[in-house]
């Protein structure tokens, strides 16, 4: 998913297999499955359970820590 520089916002669940690049923002309010980079130049919120189901890194100038992270492997990057 690559997307001009704006903001991004799901409501319901995330289930991402592609890059995500190029946004402003991202929120999420559902579960979030995460099987690819994130990139954002400002917040990403996940509101609800998020699972790493590959190697991922999130990129963010800020990111809260979401509540319920699982992943698959400890190499997984935060």
């Amino acid at each position: 998913m690559v997307a001009p520089t704006q903001d991004l916002t799901i409501t319901g669940n995330l289930d991402l297999d592609g890059t995500a690049t190029n946004l402003a923002t991202l929120t999420v309010s559902g579960a979030s499955d995460l099987g690819a980079n994130v990139e954002t130049t400002g917040i990403q919120t996940y509101n609800d359970a998020v699972t790493l189901s590959s190697d991922v890194i999130l990129t963010a100038p800020r990111a809260p820590l979401p509540r319920g992270w699982t992943a698959p492997t400890p190499a997984a990057q935060l």
